[in-house]
């Protein structure tokens, strides 16, 4: 296959930061749009302009593009006012997605597909407003906005919760530095599910439909039922060579002591929650079209690789401190 012509919005951080590694790799042309702020030394092997996506895309002036990768879109103000000014300027339309796109209190599925009924923004919530609150109803309505403007044209990935190098939201990465650390460690069950999708096979897979020209929304994780929280435990151990005390807690014993799921234990999501029809999130569709997910292992050894020297465990923005931890695991031990 001929090399690409691809611009990336955004593409300085994670997922966006792995795309570009993965269209870099394959020999396309990547010019990366962004304000320069989270990577003020831009890569010497991609064309950085910097602007604004909400007010200078005009710097892009005529150019024209094979495919244009949106990082970035977090409302459907701003993703509407991508996809009008590159409409006429590219082949493919690729956004980035969330399964947080999906409505499980209106629905309560065995599994949850593409075709699974997505989020309304509440009334009177500002779309204009980017929220955690209401993520997944915005990337819902930035979805909608590239598909009327590319139609078939237009790819939508929808990614669990990602893991791997460079990861700034350290909800997988606690699980793996915490273990390092050693001692008694809380978790909840051993045989809970877990799902999430490393960046890299997310970027992968995202060089594949563009290459192929392949349109539709994808489901973007490892398969339901592959892993649980047991296999991750064990398989963070073998990477850093400790041997923690584990002590598996009940989901009762832990909401009644106010832990909170995915954040205070990143990654768990308990039985009596609606959201955990997203641990039963299929990738069928994907893996269709040609996604490979590497095994739990090469993850968490490259993520321990990675935040062993970037990471500080007191310091992470996902997990529990060590101090509540070990107020919990004195509850457990009452």
């Amino acid at each position: 296959m001929s090399a690409l012509r691809i611009l990336v919005l955004g593409g300085s951080r994670f997922v966006g930061r792995h795309i570009v590694d993965a269209f870099v790799a394959r020999g396309d042309s990547v010019t990366l749009f962004n304000r320069g702020v989270s990577d003020p030394s831009p890569r010497a092997d991609v064309r950085h302009l910097k602007g604004d996506r909400e007010e200078d895309l005009g710097l892009l002036g005529e150019q024209n593009w094979d495919a244009v990768i949106d990082t970035s879109g977090y409302t459907p103000d701003v993703v509407k006012h991508a996809v009008r000014f590159l409409e006429s300027r590219t082949k493919r339309y690729l956004f980035v997605s969330s399964i947080s796109v999906y409505d499980l209190d209106r629905v309560r599925p065995d599994r949850v597909d593409e075709d699974t009924p997505l989020l309304n923004l509440p009334a009177g919530v500002d779309p204009t407003i980017r929220s955690d609150e209401h993520y997944g109803a915005l990337k819902s309505l930035c979805e909608a906005e590239v598909e009327r403007t590319f139609g078939e044209r237009a790819t939508i990935l929808r990614l669990g919760l990602v893991a791997g190098p460079h990861d700034p939201t350290d909800r997988f990465s606690y699980w793996v530095l915490r273990v390092a650390a050693g001692g008694e460690v809380l978790a909840p069950p051993g045989d809970r599910r877990i799902q999430y999708i490393d960046a890299r096979d997310a970027a992968e897979f995202a060089v594949r439909v563009v290459h192929s020209g392949t349109g539709g929304t994808y489901n973007v994780v490892v398969p339901p039922e592959m892993y649980t929280f047991g296999d991750l435990i064990e398989t963070c151990s073998l990477a850093s060579g400790s041997q923690p005390q584990m002590r598996w807690a009940e989901e009762d014993f832990l909401i009644a002591h106010g832990v909170q799921p995915w954040s205070d234990l990143p990654l768990w999501i308990p039985r009596a929650d609606s959201a955990v029809a997203l641990l039963r999130t299929t990738a069928d569709r994907a893996c269709a079209r040609g996604l490979v997910v590497r095994p739990l292992s090469d993850t968490v050894n490259d993520v321990f690789a990675w935040a062993a020297g970037a990471r500080a465990l007191d310091s992470l923005q996902a997990g529990l401190s060590r101090a509540r931890e070990q107020e919990i695991l004195d509850a457990v031990h009452d």
